[in-house]
């Protein structure tokens, strides 16, 4: 490497030395050659020229101050692959590299990425995530708006150690929501970001990243937005927003994590949680002050997890368009089995408003424990609400299996605007399933209803009639009756005290035809007494001895 001359030491090679220093650490027009304009000119420089060099200055990676800039010192013996970033080889090819100093934190424009909204920057931000995965690096993206024409996919390493040893792991960050995007500008079906985990123990954190379609794609959603999978534990999303994809964020065989200010919004499904092929299960998540609104399917569906705990999080206009067009849609959707836990959700202090069909869904293939405390469900009006807020089903579960249920509802406000009216029974608060006659539902109700006919009678219990026949009895007083065959029902007069309830449902194809007694006035609307068809309900409202209506989906 050219040098000074040092005072004592060089006696009569003072001219030789400083002519060589001249020479070789400056260019023809005085400028220093150990500072180079672009990563294509360090790439031009020779081998001979490189080693006396030794440092080179990269002020841009395609021009000054763009953010590629840095120190970079030649290894003459390397043969390291070329990273585009962090490792350069010389355009020339042969041995020697300049290796990046002090890369303590990986920049994406290292590798050449703009963030101009404009080009595409898959192949240097794959570049990036391949470098900051390999060596456990810090990896950061600047403010801009990284457009790319494909996915981007990193498994990460465990090569520094476990981290009870001091090892590390993928960290992403960025300059925030606000400011930093990955933005999909194809059309095929991918997943824009994908990180995977392959054996040993593993931990993630991603924060303040924006994940996106192009604004022409916004109806094409058939893409992922984020996948993590491979038997990941302990990760951390923080500060992300995720929308306008097919899938916004799917969890596989990831667990144990933590979600915090998760915004996925206009997806088809925000969030999807569940097993594959590790079996590891989706259990033990927290979502803190996350938001999944407008999803035309579900905000929230995790499959066979437990011990998930939603808090302060807003679900809201989740289905199509939040008008109750779509009976399969759900603001959050649990499928419990059981597996390694007994709880199947936990949700304090939520919001949850216009969301179609379910607010929430629990599905039960085990006996458990599901927990409300806090949460607001809201009614806007007559057309933007759920049509019921929490739902609890029964699957594969059958009468006396010796499986409860425990449902614990504390302090939930069932709330509604001045422009709603109440529709009990046909629009219930709470609804526990009767599948297989399941009768396990075991409940603790301290909610706050603000329209007193919608709230639930507990126990729910069912009286199953698979006869053509039947007439009310007092024992029927309110309860649910359900007919799974065509019937011909009785409702008998001076039976029945004034305001009790009777609840009915036609289970299955064939129609019931309710027939009032002798002495009762039974009204309906337009006269209507037939149930409209398998799965009606409705409920039968005694006002007096001699006086009732006939409620629910009819027809003629």
């Amino acid at each position: 490497m050219p040098r000074l001359p040092n005072p004592g030491t060089d006696n009569e090679q003072w001219g030789t030395i400083l002519n060589e220093f001249l020479q070789v650490s400056h260019n023809p027009d005085g400028t220093s050659a150990n500072i180079r304009e672009s990563m294509a000119a360090m790439r031009a420089l020779d081998g001979g020229l490189a080693a006396k060099l030794g440092t080179v200055y990269l002020k841009g990676y395609y021009s000054a101050g763009d953010g590629g800039e840095g120190m970079f010192c030649w290894d003459s013996q390397s043969t390291a692959a070329d990273n585009g970033g962090t490792v350069i080889a010389l355009g020339a090819g042969g041995n020697g590299r300049w290796i990046r100093q002090s890369a303590s934190v990986i920049s994406v424009k290292y590798f050449g990425a703009k963030g101009d909204g404009v080009g595409d920057d898959r192949q240097a931000l794959q570049s990036a995530f391949n470098v900051a995965a390999a060596t456990s690096t810090p990896l950061y993206l600047p403010p801009g708006t990284y457009n790319v024409s494909a996915g981007i996919s990193v498994t990460l390493s465990n090569s520094s150690g476990p981290l009870s040893s001091g090892g590390r792991r993928l960290s992403i960050s960025s300059a925030g929501v606000a400011n930093t995007a990955i933005r999909y500008t194809g059309t095929a079906a991918i997943t824009v970001l994908t990180v995977m985990v392959t054996g040993g123990e593993s931990s993630l954190t991603i924060d303040g990243l924006r994940i996106m379609t192009t604004d022409a794609n916004h109806g094409l959603r058939n893409s992922t937005g984020l996948h993590i999978g491979g038997g990941l534990a302990n990760f951390h999303l923080s500060n992300l927003a995720v929308s306008f994809f097919n899938l916004g964020v799917n969890l596989l065989d990831a667990g144990e994590g933590m979600i915090t200010n998760l915004l996925s919004e206009y997806n088809h499904v925000g969030l999807y949680a569940a097993p594959d092929a590790a079996g590891i299960a989706p259990n033990a998540i927290h979502f803190n002050s996350c938001h999944f609104n407008s999803n035309s399917l579900y905000g929230v569906h995790i499959q066979n997890g437990h011990t998930n705990t939603f808090t302060g999080c807003s679900f809201l206009s989740n289905g199509p368009d939040g008008l109750g067009t779509s009976s399969n849609a759900r603001a959050i959707l649990i499928n419990y089995a059981g597996y390694n836990g007994g709880t199947g959700i936990i949700a304090n202090g939520n919001y949850f408003e216009s969301n179609t069909s379910i607010d929430v869904e629990v599905v039960c293939s085990a006996g458990g424990a599901h927990f409300f405390s806090g949460n607001t469900f809201n009614k806007v009006s007559t057309v933007r609400h759920a049509q019921a807020h929490l739902r609890f089903t029964a699957l594969n579960l059958v009468a006396n299996d010796g499986k409860p249920n425990y449902v614990t509802m504390a302090s939930n406000s069932m709330w509604s605007s001045p422009t709603y009216t109440s529709a009990s029974p046909t629009r219930p608060t709470v609804v526990f399933g009767d599948e297989n006659y399941y009768n396990g539902w075991v409940v603790t109700d301290t909610n706050h209803y603000q329209n007193p006919a919608e709230k639930p009678v507990y126990p729910p219990t069912i009286n199953w009639q698979t006869g053509s026949t039947y007439t009310f009895v007092a024992a029927d007083l309110n309860k649910t009756v359900i007919f799974s065959a065509a019937c011909t029902v009785t409702v008998p007069d001076s039976i029945f005290p004034g305001g009790s309830r009777v609840h009915w449902k036609q289970k299955g194809s064939g129609q019931i035809t309710f027939v009032p007694g002798t002495w009762l006035n039974l009204s309906s609307f337009n006269g209507y007494q037939k149930s409209a068809g398998q799965h009606a309900t409705g409920t039968i409202i005694f006002e007096s001895a001699g006086e009732a209506t006939l409620e629910g989906k009819l027809i003629s």
